[in-house]
Formats: structure tokens, sequence, C-alpha cells
């Protein structure tokens, strides 16, 4: 996905304008698969950074992201 880009109208509304990049979602499938896999082994290794729900927040990250890059 490209920055938004805000934009007036002839009435000086402010609109933002998204463009998503094709074929994101299979690009952003495999990096999230990546993402939780390495934050399992990290979680399941790691006694010092299990704390901090580092798989909760991959989850929260997927969730988000995928409303993010909904433009229906």
């Amino acid at each position: 996905m490209y920055p938004p880009a805000t934009f007036f109208t002839l009435t000086l509304e402010r609109v933002t304008v998204k463009v998503q990049k094709e074929c994101i979602t299979d690009s952003l499938e495999y990096d999230i698969a990546i993402m939780k896999h390495l934050v399992s082994q990290i979680h399941n290794h790691n006694d010092e950074l299990r704390k901090y729900n580092l798989p909760g927040m991959i989850d929260e990250f997927d969730y988000s992201i995928h409303i993010e890059i909904d433009f229906t």
C-alpha cells in the first residue's frame, strides 16, 4: 500500500485517498506467516520475552492490517 494522499475538492473539502498495490494480500499473508513462526519460536524459547505476549501482538497486527487493507 502506498502512503495516503490528501486532496481538496472544489468545495475545499479535504479527502484522503489510499491506493492499494495489486496482490498485496498474497505477500501480506506470507509475511504474517513468517512473523507468526518467528514469534512462536521466541515465545517458546525465551522466558524474558514471553511476558510481552508477542504472539498476541502479531495476532492483533494480523487482524488490524486486514481491516486496513479492506476497501470493500
